[in-house]
Order: structure tokens, then sequence, then C-alpha cells
């Protein structure tokens, strides 16, 4: 087995075998561009606009049944993308480190900055608290 090589060395590979220069801006601006497409069209989802409205009601019908908060801090949905950087190392961890067949390709093919979005579940994350156990449930039947 090969030697693994460094996130900055990795960089300078990656630019040569995926064609993926990582450090180039105009790369980078293409992942803010599409993650800013991706987070734009998930907040505009019928799901997510259901919630947003139906998330008030649930909040005082809960809170009349239970004399509890449903939520921790607000019924609305914190949604996080997924930083440039932390794409890169993705794409460092899965082309490299927990690839086994190193310097081969892993198992489902490199992943470079064309496919990373067909490839990453995790660029878009939403996060909701529910102050109480029971809590989950009562949202997931609603």
């Amino acid at each position: 087995m090969e030697k693994k090589i460094s996130l900055e060395e990795y960089k300078e590979w990656a630019k040569h075998s995926l064609s993926s220069d990582f450090n180039d801006p105009r790369i980078e601006r293409l992942y803010e561009t599409n993650i800013s497409n991706i987070y734009n069209a998930i907040m505009q989802h019928k799901f997510f606009v259901f919630f947003s409205t139906q998330a008030s009601i649930w909040k005082t019908e809960y809170s009349q049944k239970t004399s509890s908060e449903l939520f921790m801090n607000s019924h609305e949905v914190k949604m996080v993308t997924k930083p440039y950087l932390s794409a890169i190392e993705k794409t460092y961890r899965l082309n490299i480190l927990w690839n086994k067949n190193f310097p081969e390709l892993p198992k489902n093919g490199w992943i470079n900055h064309q496919n990373m979005f067909t490839q990453f579940n995790d660029l878009v994350r939403c996060t909701l608290v529910c102050r109480f156990i029971d809590g989950p449930g009562f949202v997931a039947n609603r």
C-alpha cells in the first residue's frame, strides 16, 4: 500500500489527476453558487413552506396539551451549508484516506469538483431541536 498523502499534497494531486484545482477561485465560486442554489431550492420547497407555516400552530397545540414548550428555541428550521473547505476535505477523505485501493480509484469512483454534488448527501443540513423526547414524534405525526 502506498503512503497516504497530506491534504495539501492531495490538492496538487487532484489538480493533475482529477482535473480539480481546488485552489482555483473559479471552482470555489462555482461551488458557492451551486450551494446557494441548492439552499434556495430547499427553502422554497413545499415541505419547508408548509412546515414554516404550521410549526407555530403545532407549538401552540403542544403547549396546550402538555403545558410545555415544543421546541428548544425556535420553531424555525436552521439550515446550514457545507463550507467549501469542508467539501474539499471530504473529497480527500473519500478519495485518499478511506480508499483502501489508493492509489487506484475508490470503490465508488473518484470524487471531484464536478460530481461532488451528486455524491455528497450533506451539502445542506437542517436542525430543529425539540425540548422533550415526545416532541419529534408529535411533529412527525403532524
